[in-house]
C-alpha cells in the first residue's frame, strides 16, 4: 500500500484515469448561467436535479439545455497548463489512459478531439 507521495514508482501505476473538465482541459460550462436558465440555486447538482424531474417533458428540455451548454463550452475548450505534456509523458510510458466524466459523450469528444489528443 502506498502511503506516501515519496512511496509510488512509476512501475506500480498501471493506468491512468482523469477527469475532463478541470483537470485536463478547461471546458466547464457556465454553470451560473445553466443554473439561472434552468431555475435551480448555485449549490444545486445540475443533472441530479434534471434526473429528478418527473415530467418527461421538462426533463427533455432540461436535457437539452444541459446539452447546449456543454457543447457551447467545449468550442471553446483549452489544455490545463500542464496536462497535454504529462498526457504526453504517460502514453511514452504506454500507460493506458482513460476519462471519466459526466459530460454527455458529444461534448467530451469534441473538448478532447479540439484539444487533439
Amino acid at each position: 500500500m502506498i502511503t506516501r507521495l515519496s512511496d509510488l514508482k512509476l512501475n506500480d501505476i498501471r493506468g491512468v484515469i482523469f477527469d475532463l473538465d478541470g483537470t485536463l482541459a478547461h471546458s466547464n460550462p457556465d454553470f451560473v448561467g445553466l443554473r439561472a436558465e434552468l431555475g435551480i440555486g448555485p449549490d444545486s447538482d445540475i443533472l441530479a436535479y434534471v434526473d429528478g424531474l418527473s415530467d418527461e417533458s421538462a426533463r427533455h428540455t432540461a436535457l437539452e439545455i444541459v446539452h447546449d451548454y456543454e457543447i457551447k463550452s467545449s468550442l471553446t475548450a483549452t489544455w490545463v497548463e500542464g496536462a497535454r505534456e504529462l498526457i504526453e509523458y504517460l502514453q511514452a510510458q504506454s500507460l493506458p489512459l482513460a476519462i471519466l466524466t459526466r459530460n454527455i459523450p458529444e461534448a467530451a469528444q469534441m473538448t478532447i478531439n479540439r484539444l487533439g489528443t
